[in-house]
Order: C-alpha cells, then sequence, then structure tokens
C-alpha cells in the first residue's frame, strides 16, 4: 500500500485525494458539495457513493453548500472546497473554477467558509473534510485553519487527520514588501464525529 504522508507535494488535488481515501476516509457515501465545473478531486479515484453538488454548475444537485435541504448525518462523508482566496477583487484568469469571480470581502468569505464548513460536518454522519488556505492578505495571516476547527469544535466535532498540500514557491512579485512569511500550501482537515 505504501505510506500515507501528512504533508507532501501531490501533482493535484486528485492525487491527494487519492491518498486520503487510503485511509479509508471516504469509504460509503460521499457528499461533495462544492464539486465545481469539473470534478477535480475526483479524476484519479471517484468513490462509488459519490454524491455531487454544485452551486453555480449543478452536477448531481444545485444546493448552497452554506445550507442544504438534507436532515443530519445524510452522508458518510462530506467534503468542502469552499471557496477560500481572500484577495478581493478577481484578477486571475482561473478566478472563476475556484468561485471567486466576483468581488465578495474578506469577511464575507470567512463567514461562508464557516458556514460551509458546519454545513458539512452537519450532514456528515462520520467525516467532514474540509480544504482551507492560510494566507497572508492584508500585511497579516488569515487562519483559516484555526477559523474551520474552532468552528467545528464548537459543533462537537474533532480533528482526526489534516493534509498538507505543498504548492512550489513562487517568487515575491516585484514591488511589495512581504511582512509575513508566504503561505505555499492550502490544508484538508479531516474532522470526526465522536472520534
Amino acid at each position: 500500500m505504501g505510506e500515507v504522508m501528512a504533508a507532501h507535494q501531490w501533482n493535484t488535488n486528485a492525487a491527494m485525494i487519492v491518498d486520503v481515501a487510503r485511509l479509508h476516509y471516504l469509504d460509503g457515501t460521499v457528499l461533495d458539495l462544492t464539486y465545481g465545473q469539473h470534478g477535480g478531486f475526483w479524476s484519479d479515484h471517484r468513490p462509488p457513493g459519490l454524491v455531487t453538488n454544485d452551486l453555480h454548475h449543478p452536477a448531481d444537485h444545485a444546493w448552497d453548500y452554506r445550507a442544504v435541504p438534507l436532515p443530519d448525518g445524510s452522508f458518510r462523508s462530506v467534503v468542502l472546497d469552499a471557496p477560500y482566496r481572500l484577495g478581493g477583487t478577481p484578477d486571475r484568469p482561473d478566478d472563476s473554477r475556484y468561485g471567486c469571480e466576483a468581488y465578495v470581502g474578506r469577511d464575507a468569505r470567512l463567514a461562508d467558509i464557516r458556514a460551509g464548513a458546519l454545513e458539512a460536518y452537519r450532514l456528515a454522519e462520520v467525516y467532514a473534510l474540509i480544504k482551507v488556505m492560510d494566507a497572508v492578505e492584508g500585511g497579516k495571516v488569515r487562519w483559516q485553519t484555526d477559523l474551520v476547527t474552532a468552528a467545528i469544535a464548537s459543533a462537537g466535532g474533532v480533528k482526526v487527520d489534516r493534509f498538507d498540500f505543498l504548492k512550489p514557491p513562487r517568487p515575491q512579485p516585484p514591488g511589495r514588501s512581504q511582512k509575513r512569511a508566504r503561505r505555499n500550501y492550502s490544508t484538508l482537515l479531516i474532522f470526526g464525529k465522536g472520534a
């Protein structure tokens, strides 16, 4: 089977999900709350019980990931990869792919992440898998990992695992001064119910 690393430079999210699945976090019914236009998480491993949802690009369903009209514990595992880029005004060609095609202020984006994480946890019977990215924005580190962990803990959840997806470093854009260490990774947090 090989060793599954907690921090690794996977080629894609899909490659990371293969390792996550090897640890049985994706057994049984799985809801991807934010499947997206192409379902990039699932190109290397698609669980047989996968149900997809996306607010902007309907797959199986078009529910708002922050308020799904289903009872608690409807799926064994729930995956959330909410829009987590805090940069404000869209400025990259791939922004729409990440749900960041329209301006949403930092506080609203963080509130959406928190609400989505709590909804994923509510819908999960066993595991909620939440992908976030601690980011430097406005000269400060915005700790999305802490925000989500505190939200899920307040609902009774326990963090059971964490995967850090390392990315190759990029040079600092010219003319910018650096005040905090840049984050070159995203994080998949896994929370259990009664773990």
